[in-house]
């Protein structure tokens, strides 16, 4: 377990969320996912539409699918090193929403619903060695939201 108290930056969390999706997530490679940025419990990313695309030249919904769960996991891994402990996340279920395609770059994001939900996890947590989190990943495009994923992850102690 890492100390909460931890002098690691945002970035070095970052770089570290990186380094395991880039090592043991080898999809996120073909799909060529940069993971922009994490600050107070949002992360962004990219992935060029290119290796994501489908026959009808849109975003492929699996790479998407795939995009998001990514980024809801990388997200809760984030929250829980950061605040000092070393869990195994899995995603437990999601409903995923295709407003429209999407011709472009893929733009992703998450962040976590709001401070009373992080606490409820945490002490969940800490009272039962597991604890659920509902996050709403999106990807967007410059007008808006083209796709949007409801869904629950599971840390484990």
């Amino acid at each position: 377990m890492n100390s909460p108290n931890s002098p690691r930056s945002n970035q070095q969390w970052l770089q570290s969320l990186r380094d395991i999706i880039d090592t043991q997530i080898p999809l996120s490679r073909a799909m060529q996912l940069e993971i922009l940025e994490f600050k107070h419990g949002y992360l962004r990313a990219r992935a060029p539409l290119a290796p994501n695309i489908n026959d009808k030249g849109t975003a492929f919904g699996g790479s998407q699918a795939a995009l998001m769960t990514l980024l809801g996991w990388g997200l809760v891994w984030l929250e829980t090193r950061k605040n000092g402990y070393d869990c195994d996340i899995v995603i437990h279920k999601g409903e995923l929403i295709w407003h429209r395609a999407l011709k472009g770059e893929l733009l992703i994001s998450c962040s976590i619903p709001d401070k009373e939900a992080l606490d409820i996890f945490f002490k969940t947590l800490n009272r039962r060695g597991k604890a659920s989190l509902s996050l709403r990943p999106i990807i967007s495009d410059e007008t808006g939201v083209t796709t949007e994923f409801n869904c629950r992850y599971v840390a484990l102690k």
